[in-house]
């Protein structure tokens, strides 16, 4: 198991407070959630490498929204043969795509009553980086974090988060996506104790 899969599997067993578990799962669902709409109405797609990710997710579909999902594996072949795991969610809401801001031009504000609580803000940033962060063995030389982002707005805003914490990062452009990076190593031991 890789450095960063390890990390994210400690992330995911932090025990939440209520609002902070919203806030790490509205982090993750942002990032991976793809919205489909058909005849049939809204439905959401989820794909990670990491099946502990799906299982997280899977109890607060349904115990929030009373909601059961489909899920399934594919071995996709690319330079590296990877397993990913699929969660799907067939005629949803239109509240759940707003209450996440799960909509191409849609984004989380600061100002959302998501982050009234300092706590929040963290649980938020931890999701973004368990849904789409990676880190590198600080045994190893190159040691640094990123999470890739689609919207600059939710990099912009995980970046306001870790200033209030005194945490330096830095967004760059990369493939049609935003990459927020760390590379100072006292600078990543906050972000993990963030």
């Amino acid at each position: 198991m890789s450095f960063a899969r390890e990390v994210k599997k400690e992330l995911l067993g932090i025990d939440n407070l209520k609002c902070c578990q919203n806030a790490e799962f509205a982090g993750i669902l942002h990032l991976l959630a793809e919205v489909g709409i058909s005849f049939q109405g809204l439905s959401i797609s989820v794909k990670s490498p990491i099946n502990g990710v799906i299982r997280y997710l899977l109890p607060i579909f349904k115990h929030k929204y009373g909601l059961d999902g489909e899920l399934s594996y594919k071995l996709e072949n690319g330079l590296k043969k990877q397993k990913y795991y699929y969660l799907k969610y067939s005629q949803i809401s239109s509240d759940i795509v707003s209450e996440y801001h799960l909509l191409p031009l849609d984004s989380f504000m600061s100002t959302d009553e998501l982050f009234d609580n300092e706590c929040c803000k963290s649980a938020f940033v931890r999701g973004c980086f368990i849904a789409k962060g990676s880190i590198n063995d600080p045994r190893k030389s190159n040691y640094h974090l990123e999470i890739i982002f689609k919207k600059i707005e939710t990099a912009n805003l995980v970046k306001q988060f870790l200033e209030q914490y005194d945490i330096k990062s830095s967004i760059t452009p990369k493939k049609n996506q935003h990459l927020l990076y760390i590379k100072k190593s006292e600078e990543i031991s906050k972000f993990l104790a963030y």
